[in-house]
């Protein structure tokens, strides 16, 4: 947590959730950040009913500014995806934040560490350990891509009906996924091409933040303003649903495990916040 503030500290852009202070009473660290009273990604756009091309467009542009800050700056998230995607406040032209800079670190020319959530993690990365090849910044890149995709359609391009990490991972390391129909039949050819720029499984040829931030369906010379809500609703409850349901699973296990640990390893794991903590990236 600490690592997470000095990078938070080192930051300072509209569209990264800003850090005021850390307090630590000795029993708990407490991060005091920037209020985000519009809510999630998902949430906001259930909650307002109705979503085009446009807004979409508008959201994705606000990413990308905010990632490329980052990486200009030295660092990398590694962690971007729908729920930290947050938004300062409820009216419609409230700024987007992104948020939870816990897997955030500088940018290192060959990074190993396999982290983050699978739906979202980019080939290279997935493949770090096995090939030793690494991975860089890039890998942000095609995370953004996957939530485009997302907020198009309602449902993630790489997908499990068992919710099985490992096909999901197949399917992203080959770079197989489809704009299906009739679910993207509505879609603008030049929103595709967009996302089919950043989800290339090869990072030297995925399009840059740059690049992307010229693309003209993000200048909005090109983004429809056709209303896709009814097209997507079910779809994106469905995938929150989904979401919602890991987030509870992953905490349940772990809860579980800190629960088996020794009393010996649970005062290690509390006092983990007094030692540096080196890691390999």
């Amino acid at each position: 947590m600490y690592r997470e503030a000095s990078i938070m500290r080192a930051l300072e852009h509209p569209n990264l959730v800003k850090l005021y202070d850390l307090v630590d009473d000795s029993e708990q660290i407490y991060l005091v950040m920037e209020l985000a009273e519009g809510g999630e990604l998902f949430d906001r756009i259930i909650k307002r009913g109705k979503f085009s091309e446009r807004d979409a467009a508008i959201i994705i542009a606000q990413m990308l500014s905010g990632v490329r800050y980052m990486h200009a700056a030295g660092y990398v998230h590694r962690d971007i995806k729908p729920e930290n995607i947050l938004f300062e406040r409820q009216t419609d032209d409230s700024k987007l934040l992104i948020t939870d800079f816990g897997l955030s670190r500088e940018v290192q020319p060959k990074m190993m560490t396999n982290c983050g959530t699978v739906d979202y993690s980019a080939p290279e990365l997935l493949k770090s350990k096995l090939t030793k090849s690494g991975y860089g910044p890039e890998v942000d890149n095609w995370s953004i891509g996957v939530v485009s995709y997302i907020l198009l359609c309602g449902y993630p391009p790489f997908y499990s009906v068992n919710q099985d990490d490992n096909e999901i991972k197949k399917q992203i390391m080959s770079g197989t996924y489809h704009f299906h129909h009739p679910h993207w039949d509505h879609i603008s050819k030049s929103a595709k091409n967009f996302i089919a720029s950043l989800l290339k499984p090869d990072p030297e040829e995925r399009a840059t933040l740059d690049q992307s931030l010229e693309h003209p369906w993000i200048r909005l010379e090109t983004s429809s303003t056709l209303d896709i809500y009814p097209m997507i609703e079910s779809s994106m409850r469905d995938t929150l649903a989904r979401q919602r349901w890991r987030c509870l699973g992953l905490a349940a296990n772990a809860v579980n495990l800190f629960t088996m640990a020794s009393p010996t390893m649970v005062n290690r794991c509390l006092s983990t916040k007094e030692q540096t903590l080196n890691e390999t990236v």
